[in-house]
């Protein structure tokens, strides 16, 4: 594409590494969420709020918050602009439309594996 943006442009390196280096088995996943009146809420899930938790090793997480699998950068950029749709807006001086409030994307590269018998999800990259 000859001006794709930015999130393209990444969604398209992340899966074209991906697939140069035979790494099938990374899932790629991925959440959008809105920071908006001191509230977090799920753009992919309707708007559902989202806490944003310290977990005791000190990294934050965002229980409830939902993870969806893309398999294509063309899948995550459907992602993106379904959830746009789910975010706050208001009138402006200068926009009609202007966003209200801060989305933030998260990508997150995770592996499967058993351990002990159980299944768990390894962080990868993120």
């Amino acid at each position: 594409m000859e001006n794709s943006g930015l999130y393209y442009l990444a969604a398209r390196d992340i899966f074209s590494y991906r697939e140069q280096y035979f790494l099938d088995d990374v899932n790629i996943c991925v959440s959008l969420f809105e920071i908006y009146g001191g509230k977090l809420y799920d753009l992919l899930e309707n708007r559902a709020q989202v806490r944003c938790l310290e977990d005791r090793k000190g990294k934050v997480c965002f229980p409830g918050l939902s993870e969806h699998s893309v398999d294509s950068a063309d899948d995550l950029i459907e992602l993106i602009e379904n959830g746009a749709i789910n975010r706050s807006t208001g009138v402006t001086s200068a926009n009609e439309g202007s966003s209200r409030s801060h989305a933030v994307l998260q990508i997150s590269l995770n592996k499967l594996r058993q351990f002990r018998g159980r299944e768990s999800k390894v962080e990868h990259g993120m």
